[in-house]
């Protein structure tokens, strides 16, 4: 609750948390194409005899972000002494940054650069560096975990052999 007096300004809070069918529920005020929602509000006031009128306005936008090899990074073979880089394209889908961080990575992996961490600004894409050094000459079947700050949770199979280097 508040008061205004003549000539003065007001500001309200609005909390607005759409739904995947924001733009279904509002069809009436949506444009589908472009993702906004405009919709009119009339605020009475008490002892006013004229509402007031506004627009609220909403651009719905995805969370998601998008990796080119999502089904998996196949490294073959490598050295036990060495290590085998790929690199991997995350691109972001939505029209607001996000920041990403590949997290949990198992000691065979690095990603670099940033240690795995970083900014996509709207609909950016990145390259960063996938690396394999194997620890023990066995079979690896392991998970490269990347969260962003909207809650995407992404996991990448990752598949590589260790050997051991010829005497």
């Amino acid at each position: 609750m508040g008061f205004v007096q003549s000539g003065e300004e007001f500001e309200v809070g609005v909390k607005f948390r759409p739904t995947p069918d924001a733009l279904a529920q509002c069809a009436p005020y949506a444009i589908p194409e472009t993702g906004v929602i405009a919709v009119p509000v009339r605020v009475y006031v008490p002892q006013q005899v004229i509402p007031v009128y506004f627009t609220l306005r909403a651009q719905l936008t995805s969370g998601e972000v998008s990796l080119d090899k999502a089904d998996g990074l196949e490294f073959g073979s490598c050295l036990v002494t060495e290590s085998v880089a790929q690199k991997l394209t995350l691109t972001n889908l939505s029209a607001l940054p996000q920041k990403f961080g590949f997290v949990e990575l198992a000691p065979e992996l690095e990603v670099q650069p940033s240690d795995g961490f970083g900014v996509l600004l709207p609909h950016q894409s990145k390259v960063v560096d996938v690396m394999f050094k194997p620890r023990s000459s066995i079979a690896y079947h392991l998970n490269l975990t990347m969260k962003t700050t909207m809650g995407g949770v992404y996991r990448i199979p990752i598949f590589g052999q260790g050997l051991e280097p010829p005497l």
